[in-house]
C-alpha cells in the first residue's frame, strides 16, 4: 500500500510519543514512500511540500527505513520477498522467530496483511515482537478497494482486537483517496459522522488503528465483540475515547440513536427486558443518559446492572415512571396487561421492533 505523505506527521507523532529504550521498528512488509517529501532535522514534514530547505530529500518509491532511520530507529523488515534486506519469512505457513519475541517498540502494517491468507500469523507475529507499552500500527482497506487484496477489515475486528488482548487504542480513523491520488489523503476522525453510513460510500476507504500493547500475555485469537459481554466490562473500567466511540458506531447493526431518542420524544424512560437490544442502547452514552433503570422478571438478572444502569423487578417502578421501552420480542399489549397488574400508573410504551 505504501505510506501517504500527510499521514506521516501522524505516524511521526506516535513513533516519537511511544518509542521506548528499544529503539527498533519493525514493518510487516517493506514499504515504500507515495510522492516527494523533505525530512527536517527535527524529523517533521511539510504538508504536500518539496521545497523545505536544509532536510534530507526523500523521493517517491523510496523505502521507508530511510524515514525510520532519521528518526533514530533501528530497522527491520518482514517481507516474504526478500527485497531491501528484508527478514523472509512466509506469513502464510509460519509466525516470526521466536528470538524477536517484545523486540520492537514500533510494528507497523500499512496494507500488508490483507494480502495474506492466514491471518491469524499475522496478528500472533505482530502482537509476539512488540514489546510491553509498544504500538501496532495498521493502515488497511476497510470499503471498496476492489481487487486490492484478499480482505477488507471492519472497525469491530479491531476493537474486539484490543479488548481480547489488553490493547488500548491510541487512534483509528479513516482515510479516503481524493480524485485518485493516494497522496492527498482525506481524514475522516471518528467525531465527524454519527454512524458508518454517513462516510462517502463510492470510494475507497481505508482504517488507520493504533493499538498500544499494554500487557506481556499470549495472543488470544478475538471473539466478535457483539456476540459477549466483554464490551460492556471493559468499557465501564477504562475511560478510553476511541473503544467507547467504536461501541457506540459497532451497535448500529442493532439500535439508531436518532429512532431511540425520537420515539421516546428525548424523556426518561425506563426499559423492559435486560437483554442483548437493551445492553446496545445503553452502550450509546446519549441513550443511556435518558434512562431511568430496566426492568426485567429473570431472578439471575435483578440486582444487576448494565452500564451502571440497575436492573429491577417489576414490582419495584416507582410511582413516577411515564414511559416504557420494550426491548423484547413479544406480542405487543402482553406486557402492557403485565404491567397493569404491578403499578397503577398510567404508562405510555414504545416497541424496540415500531
Amino acid at each position: 500500500m505504501g505510506i501517504p505523505l500527510n499521514i506521516l506527521n501522524r505516524l511521526h507523532n506516535h513513533v516519537k510519543k511511544n518509542v521506548n529504550s528499544l529503539n527498533r521498528v519493525l514493518e510487516l512488509g517493506a514499504q515504500q514512500i507515495v510522492g516527494d517529501i523533505t525530512i527536517s532535522n527535527e524529523g517533521a514534514f511539510p504538508s504536500h511540500s518539496k521545497e523545505y530547505q536544509g532536510g534530507q530529500l526523500i523521493k517517491h518509491g523510496d523505502y521507508a527505513d530511510k524515514i525510520y532511520q532519521h528518526w533514530g530507529l533501528e530497522y527491520y523488515s518482514i517481507d516474504y520477498s526478500g527485497e531491501n534486506n528484508c527478514i523472509n519469512v512466509d506469513l502464510n505457513i509460519n509466525i516470526v522467530s521466536e528470538k524477536y519475541k517484545n523486540f520492537f517498540s514500533v510494528v507497523t502494517n500499512f496494507g500488508t496483511t490483507e494480502h495474506i491468507f492466514n491471518q491469524a500469523n499475522c496478528f500472533i507475529s505482530a502482537h509476539n515482537v512488540c514489546a510491553v507499552d509498544g504500538v501496532i500500527i495498521h493502515v488497511v482497506p476497510f470499503q471498496k478497494n476492489n481487487e486490492h487484496g484478499f480482505y477488507n477489515y471492519q472497525p469491530n475486528f479491531f476493537f474486539s482486537l484490543a479488548l481480547s488482548n489488553h490493547y488500548e487504542i491510541l487512534d483509528f480513523i479513516f482515510l479516503s483517496s481524493a480524485a485518485g491520488e493516494r497522496n492527498d489523503v482525506l481524514i475522516y476522525e471518528l467525531d465527524m459522522f454519527n454512524t458508518y453510513s454517513d462516510l462517502p460510500g463510492n470510494t475507497d476507504l481505508n482504517i488507520m488503528c493504533v493499538l498500544k500493547k499494554t500487557k506481556n500475555t499470549p495472543f488470544m485469537p478475538p471473539q466478535q465483540e457483539k456476540y459477549t459481554d466483554i464490551s460492556n466490562r471493559y468499557s465501564q473500567s477504562k475511560n478510553n475515547y476511541y473503544l467507547n466511540r467504536l461501541l457506540e458506531l459497532s451497535t448500529e447493526w442493532a439500535v439508531s440513536k436518532e429512532k431511540f431518542l425520537r420515539q421516546i420524544n428525548y424523556k426518561k424512560v425506563v426499559l423492559y427486558g435486560a437483554g442483548g437490544i437493551s445492553k446496545s442502547i445503553l452502550s450509546i452514552k446519549e441513550c443511556r443518559e435518558k434512562v431511568v433503570f430496566i426492568l426485567d422478571i429473570d431472578p439471575k438478572k435483578i440486582g444487576t446492572s448494565i452500564f451502571g444502569i440497575e436492573v429491577l423487578s417489576p414490582e419495584d417502578i416507582t410511582s413516577d415512571i411515564e414511559t416504557i421501552y420494550i426491548t423484547i420480542d413479544i406480542a405487543k399489549g402482553a406486557i402492557e396487561q403485565f404491567m397493569e397488574s404491578k403499578t397503577s400508573n398510567n404508562l405510555k410504551y414504545h416497541y424496540f421492533n415500531d
